[in-house]
């Protein structure tokens, strides 16, 4: 991990637990990511321009990252 995404994970657990949130949903830092952070849930949706992503949530709650194909 380099120590600008330690540096910038470490913000938002920071933020998570100061609004005891339950996880993170964020976007376009050209990543794409589902993981966990601690015990919290992370998002981030990538970018539609490089990584062509998406996040996706279904009717049982259940998020997905989805990736168009050239």
């Amino acid at each position: 991990m380099t120590g600008g995404r330690k540096k910038f994970e470490g913000n938002l657990l920071k933020l998570v637990k100061e609004h005891k949130a339950d996880g993170l949903i964020c976007g376009h830092i050209h990543r794409p990511e589902m993981s966990k952070i601690e015990n919290y849930d992370y998002f981030n949706c990538g970018d539609r321009v490089e990584s062509c992503t998406a996040l996706g949530e279904n009717e049982k709650n259940e998020r997905t990252l989805i990736q168009w194909k050239r």
